[in-house]
């Protein structure tokens, strides 16, 4: 997908995309977080996640978090989930 073709996805569904995308579960990312799959799971079912807990999940299965500048649709800066 180009960076100008955005999906709008609620939290909890873009990382179901994600896990779907890299072809894990939720026991594969909780076991390569350090959490159990329970926790994970109730993680994901909530309203809503933490910025903090999504940045974590998505670390989990090796992807980054960008800032994306709407005007122009560059990527202005990438969240280092280190910080956190």
């Amino acid at each position: 997908m180009a960076m100008n073709e955005v999906v709008v996805l609620r939290d909890r569904d873009i990382l179901r995309a994600a896990m779907k995308e890299r072809s894990t579960t939720q026991i594969g990312v909780a076991k390569k977080m350090g959490i159990s799959q329970n926790t994970l799971s109730q993680n994901m079912t909530r309203d809503r996640i933490s910025v903090e807990k999504f940045k974590k999940i998505l670390d989990a299965m090796d992807y980054d978090v960008y800032i994306v500048d709407r005007n122009n649709k560059e990527a202005k800066w990438c969240v280092d989930v280190e910080d956190w």
